[in-house]
């Protein structure tokens, strides 16, 4: 019989200071043996805690008022992993980074965590130096929810503040319900995404409002999480706010066997490095992605951040390992105000294919620098991945099979030369922009190379 646990009644005592984990953590565990139950915080209360183990058939319930802080020690949390994070830069030695979890599940069945209330990742306590615009880390950082190879699951109803490292991470998990959840990072804090599924199956997102210091949705299939050859698939996202440092949206960049049969529709992304992101770097495929109704502002951050404003990003190139393909990939009524223009690449022909741009405006419009806006982004890859490029509304390179209608492109401010052009094509073959021209006082096209269908 279902029944809620209060956490008070197994000592928890709520004021923020004294470390109530174990508290918690029994109150889980007898709604666990009880076959079932809501575990609740009490309104007004601050319950400072370390890993908390979600069970099956439990309800983790916030309510209104309340917050679950995340202690700032590590030694306060017991699910640990070695590497699963790591920056490539100084100062921390990330090759030794250990990662724990706030909330934590492994093989778990039908669980939630809901209400009205508040998880504080306490991300502030992470940080070990500040440069610039940038927050350098400790190499020792939390995830604030972590679930593992479970399946029934919902998050909802909820706000998550303050994480220093990826916010809801969800790896080879299914059947998947995050609605109604308010995440607010710190913009200058990397890694800290705001929902990041990894190999995971039949998931929604919806209702979400996301600001973040790294990708605020990121969709991959890892090669650690894809060693039976499961793939991430079926997800939809829908009627979301959207704001990141880096990408709103990201399909990839890992993904070792596939990511397909997704849908983004209806969202609002403001003030992002980058916007739409379809990024592979590793072999396996991205394919049948669906992009429509969505408005996109960017805009260029600190170049250490992986974009350059980008409303539309495809791209596919190597960075250690071999690289797959991308195919059969659609945009459509996406409204753009950006720096940069839509941007399709790969290093090679027949690994981006099958590309539509439809209905949709471009405006490019930057008080940036003419030498960042002329800067082309394809990081992370082997060699240097950002490099000097001509400025275009559509920059293609060794795409096959771009079929482009009704598109709207508007230069409508400094820095953009009198001679940037609507499409910067090269190694492209069948290029198919149809019997309408996009609307555009500008040069049409300036081709190195392309083949229209014979």
């Amino acid at each position: 019989m279902n029944t809620d646990f209060h956490v008070e009644d197994f000592g928890a005592r709520g004021d923020g200071k004294a470390v109530d984990t174990l508290s918690v953590q029994a109150a889980i565990d007898a709604a666990h043996a009880n076959g079932g139950g809501r575990v609740a915080l009490s309104p007004g209360s601050v319950y400072l805690c370390g890993s908390l183990e979600l069970r099956s058939n439990v309800e983790f319930h916030l309510t209104g008022g309340s917050v679950l802080l995340a202690s700032s020690e590590l030694s306060d949390y017991k699910i640990i992993q070695k590497g699963v994070v790591q920056m490539d830069e100084p100062p921390s030695e990330h090759s030794t980074a250990l990662t724990g979890s706030l909330i934590y599940a492994r093989g778990a069945r039908n669980v939630s965590i809901s209400g009205g209330g508040t998880i504080d990742g306490n991300g502030h306590k992470f940080v070990e130096s500040i440069s610039g615009s940038r927050y350098w880390p400790r190499k020792n950082r939390i995830f604030a929810i972590h679930l593992v190879d479970t399946e029934s699951v919902v998050i909802c109803d909820l706000a998550l503040v303050n994480n220093a490292l990826w916010t809801i991470n969800l790896s080879r998990c299914d059947d998947i319900v995050i609605r109604g959840v308010r995440i607010s990072n710190n913009v200058d804090m990397p890694n800290s995404d705001g929902i990041n599924l990894d190999a995971c199956r039949r998931a929604l997102i919806s209702g979400c409002n996301i600001s973040t210091g790294d990708d605020a949705i990121c969709l991959k299939a890892s090669i650690g999480s894809t060693h039976d050859g499961r793939s991430c698939e079926d997800i939809i996202v829908s009627d979301c706010i959207l704001s990141s440092s880096s990408s709103a949206v990201l399909l990839g960049v890992e993904c070792a066997t596939a990511i397909r049969n997704v849908i983004v529709s209806n969202c609002i992304i403001k003030d992002s490095n980058r916007g739409l992101a379809v990024s592979l770097r590793e072999e396996g495929t991205i394919e049948r992605v669906r992009f429509q109704n969505i408005l996109v502002e960017t805009r260029l951050f600190d170049e250490h951040w992986w974009g350059h404003g980008e409303p539309i990003y495809v791209s596919a190139a190597p960075r250690n390992t071999k690289v797959g393909r991308i195919r059969d990939v659609s945009f459509r009524e996406i409204f753009a105000v950006s720096p940069r223009g839509v941007f399709l690449w790969a290093d090679r022909e027949g690994r981006v294919e099958d590309i539509r741009i439809s209905e949709s405006t471009i405006r490019l419009t930057s008080n940036s620098p003419y030498e960042l806006c002329s800067m082309s982004d394809i990081r992370p890859v082997l060699t240097n991945g950002v490099f000097p490029d001509r400025i275009a509304a559509i920059r293609v390179h060794n795409v096959k099979g771009l079929v482009i209608r009704g598109l709207d492109v508007r230069y409508e401010a400094h820095p953009y030369p009198q001679d940037a052009e609507v499409f910067a094509v090269s190694g492209v073959s069948e290029f198919d922009i149809g019997s309408k021209l996009p609307n555009s006082s500008r040069p049409l096209v300036s081709s190195e190379s392309y083949r229209t269908p014979s």
